[in-house]
């Protein structure tokens, strides 16, 4: 009788050890923590602001956040002001940015394309090292008009090897 209640016990503790919610295998998305509040501050003390500063992965995110609402920085430099890790997140790139984005030698770890598209005759990257694996890219995606000066890649770049299905 007792080998009864203790297999009914496991059974039922296995049960509601089946009805937790699995963890999630997808990472989170850098932009669920995305800081804006570097760009805030400075444009509400001055809106002619043309110098702005990120030093976390979160204002870095919230970098693309601001791009993905279309500012692109045209006419204003964004400084890196210390080294960041963008592993353990899925990271969204940069969207078009037309400014300098001066790294400032800073290295930026994580599997990831950093910029989507620098676009514009003053558009500058500048000072970046990126270290980790890219998936189609290092730095940046697409380049048109901008420049890329003084910047350091180490790592490979992914590409899918399967190739795009013929239309008949």
């Amino acid at each position: 009788m007792k080998t009864m209640k203790v297999r009914a016990l496991c059974a039922a503790f296995f049960l509601a050890f089946l009805a937790l919610p699995a963890p999630s295998a997808e990472a989170a998305n850098w932009l669920d923590n995305a800081d804006i509040s570097w760009y805030e501050d400075v444009v509400s003390a001055n809106p002619q602001a043309t110098e702005f500063e990120i030093s976390t992965p979160e204002e870095f995110a919230g970098l693309v956040e601001l791009t993905q609402r279309g500012n692109a920085f045209e006419g204003k430099t964004v400084s890196l002001k210390s080294d960041l890790d963008l592993n353990g997140a899925e990271w969204t790139p940069v969207g078009t940015f037309s400014g300098v984005f001066d790294g400032k030698g800073h290295v930026v770890k994580g599997r990831t394309t950093l910029f989507s598209h620098i676009s514009g005759e003053g558009a500058l990257l500048r000072g970046l090292r990126k270290v980790g694996d890219s998936s189609g890219s290092g730095l940046v995606k697409v380049l048109s008009k901008g420049t890329v000066e003084d910047c350091f890649f180490k790592g490979a770049v992914l590409t899918d090897p399967t190739p795009p299905l013929a239309l008949p």
